[in-house]
């Protein structure tokens, strides 16, 4: 009895799970921490590629206004 609720599992049949379930979170943890570096990996080329692409734009746009002007 735990503070007046009669409890029916013991602890050797709670601690198995308990392990268990630990063993799991963790597991799922170390699986997100990949999956956040990889995003965290694509988000940089991503952009590396905005600001090249961003470079060319603004290359583009200043080469058509001179040659406008000439």
């Amino acid at each position: 009895m735990i503070n007046g609720v009669l409890v029916e599992r013991t602890v050797g049949d709670v601690l198995p799970q308990l392990q268990s379930n630990s063993d799991n979170m963790n597991k799922v943890l170390v699986e997100l921490a990949k999956q956040y570096k990889t995003k965290q990996d694509d988000m940089e080329k991503w952009k590396v590629r905005q600001k090249a692409f961003q470079a060319r734009l603004t290359f583009v746009r200043g080469w058509r206004r001179t040659k406008k002007l000439c």
